[in-house]
């Protein structure tokens, strides 16, 4: 049974005009039925808004020039309502993830990561923990796509247009190659339904890579894949 204090935040951040939706026991509601407009074809996911994001983290791990990731792979999406604004809650989040650290998009104000920290009770990463947003991953051999890695922090978007800095890397000395592709969140009209896509986009091939993916206003926790360049040979690594 959710607290009364986690309910009394949601109804504080809906007032704020900061609604969450698809919070596991908050119901997302389905979109009423188009009136007059026409949604655009199912098949066709709506590209994300270019953005110019300026990061001011000096700790040498994020490379704010890196490319834009192109779209590799579609998974799979989940219905969001149209008429609410504010951040969308993944399906996958639940309210005990909501008490461990969250990493704030680099275009997030000040203020409002204050704001949004009190009102959902989340832990902000803060520029000394960076080093700690780090996750491992073991790529194994074969050369087929792995299953999807989850990082040990959630990524808070909140912005339409915000996106978020993949980075991995490979063990140092290991002399392995692998290819990475990284989780990303787009919207798009399903007749219509306004949904959540979540899809694989390419981070590079290498020992090394960076690239920006489409977020949006998204709280989920941020995945990767990955293959190994050989059939023989695993790949071990980080990312964040």
């Amino acid at each position: 049974m959710r607290s009364k204090h986690f309910c009394a935040a949601l109804s504080v951040l809906c007032a704020s005009g900061l609604c969450l939706t698809g919070l596991a026991g908050v119901a997302v509601a389905s979109p009423p039925p188009a009136t007059g407009h026409v949604a655009p074809p199912a098949d066709t996911i709506t590209p994300a808004p270019q953005v110019t994001v300026t990061v001011t983290d000096v700790s040498g791990d994020i490379t704010p020039d890196a490319p834009e990731a192109p779209l590799e792979e579609v998974l799979d999406s989940y219905p969001v309502d149209p008429s609410a604004s504010g951040i969308v809650i993944d399906p996958e989040i639940t309210e005990a993830d909501l008490s461990k650290h969250v990493e704030f998009s680099s275009d997030t104000p000040v203020s409002k990561q204050r704001q949004l920290r009190s009102e959902l009770g989340v832990l902000s990463s803060g520029r000394a923990a960076r080093s700690s947003q780090w996750s491992s991953f073991v790529i194994p051999p074969g050369g087929g796509w792995s299953k999807l890695i989850k990082s040990g922090w959630a990524f808070v978007g909140t912005r339409p247009t915000t996106k978020k800095l993949y980075e991995w890397k490979l063990s140092p000395g290991t002399n392995q190659s692998v290819c990475m592709r990284g989780q990303g969140h787009t919207r798009k009209y399903v007749g219509s339904s306004l949904e959540e896509v979540r899809a694989m986009y390419g981070l590079g091939c290498g020992d090394s890579g960076s690239a920006w993916v489409p977020w949006g206003e998204v709280m989920a926790y941020p995945k990767v894949s990955g293959r190994s360049a050989t059939i023989v040979s695993a790949g071990t690594g980080m990312f964040h």
